[in-house]
């Protein structure tokens, strides 16, 4: 085989990997979202509520940040997760949404883990933010396979003709 052959083949490889890794961690933060729903529930402190603005190349990301305390079992715990797979975007209007309603927050409800109660949230359930970041990466992944298997259907050296050996003709 050729190198550019065998290189295809792991670079398929690669990105077919990732694309499983990523799809299974967006699983994973579904099935833990959908649990928190069974999660106690304590009254906590809104310390602080803030809009970070980052800017690239591509614009500005926006990303909600807070501060929570509770207090489970006479331990007092900080928090900062709103939901799990809640992250930045370029979103505005849905951050301050987000904003607008925690920041006028004083007293708020913690789902706090039975297990880890250092670990919390403030809401539960699938977030959009986790399905459209796995469906962005499923769909870029089965774009990046898909053409990587195409090179390698398209691009062989010999096709299935050319690979027949013969060692002796009839006469």
């Amino acid at each position: 085989m050729r190198i550019w052959f065998k290189l295809l083949i792991l670079v398929a490889t690669i990105f077919l990997i990732g694309g499983f890794v990523i799809v299974g961690r967006g699983i994973n933060s579904i099935f833990t979202a959908n649990k928190a729903a069974d999660w106690p529930t304590v009254k906590g402190t809104m310390n602080a509520c803030e809009i970070e603005k980052i800017r690239d190349s591509a614009g500005t990301i926006y990303q909600l940040h807070l501060d929570y305390s509770y207090e489970v079992s006479g331990e007092n715990y900080h928090g900062n997760r709103l939901a799990f797979g809640y992250s930045e975007s370029r979103r505005y209007d849905e951050h301050l949404l987000l904003y607008n309603k925690l920041s006028m927050a004083k007293i708020i409800l913690v789902r706090y883990n039975p297990v880890n109660p250092s670990e919390s949230v403030l809401t539960y359930g699938v977030s959009q933010y986790t399905v459209n970041r796995m469906v962005k990466f499923f769909v870029f992944f089965f774009i990046i396979v898909c053409i990587l298997c195409g090179l390698l259907i398209f691009k062989t050296d010999m096709t299935e003709i050319d690979r027949i050996e013969i060692l002796e003709e009839k006469c």
